[in-house]
């Protein structure tokens, strides 16, 4: 597979077979194993939930012709500090339209949120799309065939270049297609069209150029491609036969979640959040959308923590050293008390760098 399934192919069904699932799958749709598990094990996240049941009113809305998801992400550069940004994805319905309103209806629902993007090739791809939270990926696990999970394919209108996002899919041998497509994504982060059009990967919307540069640099890319895929034939990536094959086991992505991802690659990169805007990028958070960086919020209100805690301590040594030696000789000879104070065991302080004036003494 090109973009990270499994290498396989569903085969596909005699018709008589095909009919009969369809019927049964379309009455028993709430009855699915993966779609009751994934209810029972959202039940205290009522927005998680909604995404439990591919084929439900939540997750079936057509998207708008046109709309902006604004993507806030986050990753940390070193151990005491979190990067953040934000960038906005533009979708236009036309291009893809199973593709637009799978991806609404997933924004809308919150499928995004925490995510990682758990496999960023440098010059090829950055990919997310896997719930954080097991039972709802197995519902978007093509290989369990969930009703409705997978999405119908759509022509290619828009071309694989840098900054446009396509869904990720298995690879028909037979059909030379992408198929299967169910919620993974991809950016592509150079010109991908030569390889990828042909193949069906259908992009449906774009990140301002201008943006992608920055983008590119928030999205930790020091794990690299997926041992799976580098065990199939070195690399998927067609510009750079020798990527890193650090990243992680896709089957345990699905499996454990994010307690994996974050126990075993932490310096990925997250989503914080993602949401729809209107048009004029107007979201309450003051952003344009273009690549804005920053040092996270949390991470500055740590630092100020630590700060005034220092200084707390230290006033705090000062004012105990200062009590302590009062009245006490020993204390104004001690090099580290000895400044404090005046040479006859006063109280007034000696400001370092003037010198004494000395009064006339009167007779």
């Amino acid at each position: 597979m090109l973009m990270s399934k499994q290498m396989l192919y569903q085969p596909h069904l005699k018709p008589f077979t095909t009919v009969i699932l369809f019927l049964t799958c379309s009455i028993t749709a709430q009855l699915n194993p993966y779609v009751s598990n994934c209810i029972e094990n959202t039940n205290n996240n009522n927005q998680l939930s909604k995404l439990c049941n591919p084929t439900s009113t939540s997750m079936t809305q057509q998207a708008p012709d046109n709309f902006i998801t604004r993507f806030s992400i986050s990753q940390k550069p070193g151990p005491y500090t979190t990067s953040s940004m934000s960038f906005s994805i533009h979708v236009e319905r036309s291009n893809a339209p199973h593709a637009a309103d799978r991806f609404y209806n997933m924004v809308i629902n919150d499928m995004f949120t925490g995510q990682r993007f758990y496999r960023v090739v440098s010059g090829w791809v950055a990919q997310f799309g896997v719930n954080g939270e097991p039972a709802v990926s197995a519902v978007y696990n093509y290989l369990h065939n969930v009703p409705g999970s997978i999405i119908l394919p759509d022509p290619v209108i828009l071309s694989n270049t840098r900054g446009t996002l396509a869904y990720s899919a298995a690879y028909d041998p037979n059909t030379n297609q992408a198929v299967n497509m169910t919620s993974e994504l991809f950016i592509n982060f150079n010109d991908n069209s030569k390889e990828l059009d042909k193949l069906g990967f259908a992009p449906f919307a774009t990140i301002s150029l201008d943006a992608m540069d920055s983008v590119e640099n928030h999205l930790y890319n020091g794990y690299g491609e997926l041992p799976s895929i580098c065990k199939a034939g070195g690399t998927a990536n067609p510009h750079n036969a020798d990527s890193k094959c650090d990243g992680p086991n896709e089957n345990r992505v699905y499996s454990e979640g994010n307690r994996y991802l974050a126990q075993s690659f932490p310096r990925m990169t997250w989503i914080k959040e993602a949401k729809i805007i209107n048009p004029s990028g107007q979201t309450g958070d003051g952003g344009n959308g273009n690549g804005e960086t920053g040092v996270d919020a949390s991470a500055t209100v740590v630092v100020l923590i630590v700060v005034f805690v220092a200084i707390l301590l230290l006033g705090g040594a000062a004012l105990f050293v200062y009590v302590y030696c009062k009245g006490d000789a020993t204390c104004y000879t001690h090099p580290w008390t000895k400044g404090m104070f005046s040479s006859d065991g006063s109280n007034e302080k000696i400001r370092s760098g003037e010198p004494f004036t000395e009064l006339p003494i009167e007779k």
